[in-house]
């Protein structure tokens, strides 16, 4: 499993330990789950709501922002895709 990977469980967990760890090491902060698109702070938030515990999740949740988490970063495309706006030729 990857560093990225791992730090999706960790958040998923809310292991705040581990997701410093993970994020020491170069866990990527941005890295999206392929299926979900889901980032270490949408694990983060979407854990803490099930779990009732939004209080004790900000520590982590700032932490993630901190260390180059990113909320809206949207879907992920490939490397060699060209946007296209509507308007451009």
């Amino acid at each position: 499993m990857s560093l990225d990977d791992e730090l999706l469980e960790a958040c998923s967990a809310l292991n705040f330990e581990q997701i410093k760890e993970l994020l020491a090491d170069d866990a990527d902060p941005g890295y999206q789950d392929p299926t979900t698109g889901h980032g270490p702070l949408h694990k983060a938030v979407i854990a803490a709501k099930e779990r009732n515990c939004e209080d004790e999740a900000e520590e982590i949740i700032e932490y993630i922002l901190a260390n180059g988490g990113v909320w809206m970063q949207g879907q992920m495309l490939p490397h060699n895709s060209k946007l296209i706006c509507s308007g451009s030729k």
